[in-house]
């Protein structure tokens, strides 16, 4: 092992050691008040990770916050949504979906488009993730362009994670998430690769038109990842007693082997 191999294993093992450390020996009323320091008028990045850290460890842990404590959490921790810190952010949000904000979502509307549009992709994709807590239509509808500004992302991670926030939103929000098949259809097969999220996506908003799903299907030439032959095979074998699919099923069948 060489000696700048040695020394960054060392960094790592002392990181990780200085992490376990900070979550020793905490106590829910003590994060609570260290949280005062959200207020401050300079955010301090580094100091506020650790405590959001201790805080989803906590939870984590089983710690119950009340409603009270909740909706103090929530905004304190809405005040660091200013910082443009990658690593807070993802904090930030992941809290935010672990405590619930779906009462309070319409207050961070604004700070979440923001970041929708933020030209850093790891920030935009934190951003999509809190989407599917959204309850109300009306809040949807803000951000539903932004949404669809994500499909067309060059960068992988957010479209992908756009079409996941299409899954989990269908049920909540059929109307609206129908109006994006347009652009789910040209992420579903892009140079003779299909996008196993973007085929599931379009199977939910097409569930009461088989005929116009299977026409997608029926595009697709090249063999696929076997997750993605396996899930078109299961899709044409539960439309096979509505359309006449029995070119396909021997199709789908040898390329999943």
């Amino acid at each position: 092992m060489s000696l700048q191999n040695s020394f960054e294993n060392r960094v790592r093992i002392n990181i990780s050691v200085m992490e376990i450390d900070l979550m020793q020996n905490i106590n829910k009323f003590s994060v609570m008040n260290d949280t005062k320091t959200f207020n401050d008028n300079r955010i301090q990045d580094k100091n506020s990770r650790i405590i959001l850290a201790q805080l989803i460890y906590l939870l984590n842990q089983g710690e119950s916050f009340s409603e009270l404590e909740q909706k103090l959490l929530f905004f304190r921790v809405t005040k660091l949504l200013l910082s443009n810190n990658p690593g807070l952010k993802r904090l930030i949000y992941k809290f935010l979906k672990m405590i619930g904000v779906q009462k309070y979502a319409h207050i961070i509307i604004q700070s979440l488009i923001n970041d929708l549009i933020n030209p850093n992709p790891l920030i935009r994709i934190e951003a999509l993730r809190l989407i599917p807590v959204i309850q109300e239509e009306i809040q949807m509808q803000k951000i539903e362009r932004f949404v669809l500004k994500a499909f067309l992302d060059d960068n992988v991670q957010v479209f992908n994670t756009a079409l996941i926030v299409g899954i989990n939103s269908y049920k909540k929000f059929p109307s609206i998430v129908n109006k994006w098949s347009k652009e789910i259809q040209l992420k579903l097969n892009q140079k003779n690769h299909i996008n196993y999220h973007a085929l599931i996506l379009l199977h939910e908003i097409n569930k009461s038109n088989p005929k116009l799903f299977i026409d997608s299907l029926r595009a697709v030439e090249q063999p696929q990842e076997k997750i993605v032959n396996l899930q078109i095979l299961k899709f044409i074998k539960e439309y096979s007693n509505k359309c006449n699919l029995e070119k396909e099923l021997v199709q789908f069948s040898q390329l999943s082997q």
